[in-house]
């Protein structure tokens, strides 16, 4: 499987700003690198380094991402 990525501008990217909550795993090459975690800080998006997991944080730490789910979305 190939995922497709697409950069997107800084005036979509703040469209999302209060509706997204980006969770990255602290040892996830894919998604936990300077530039991209620069551009959240950048464009003040909601995110969190989740400690000690990888790119499937979803499985690697189940219970502390269903919390974080859980509080963004109250």
């Amino acid at each position: 499987m190939q995922h497709k990525i697409e950069i997107h501008t800084d005036e979509e990217i703040a469209e999302l700003r209060d509706k997204v909550l980006f969770l990255i795993g602290e040892y996830d090459r894919l998604s936990n690198y300077p530039k991209a975690i620069r551009r959240l800080k950048d464009n003040q998006m909601n995110y969190k380094i989740i400690p000690d997991t990888g790119h499937a944080i979803n499985h690697e730490q189940a219970n502390l991402i269903n919390m974080e789910v859980i509080r963004f979305l109250h």
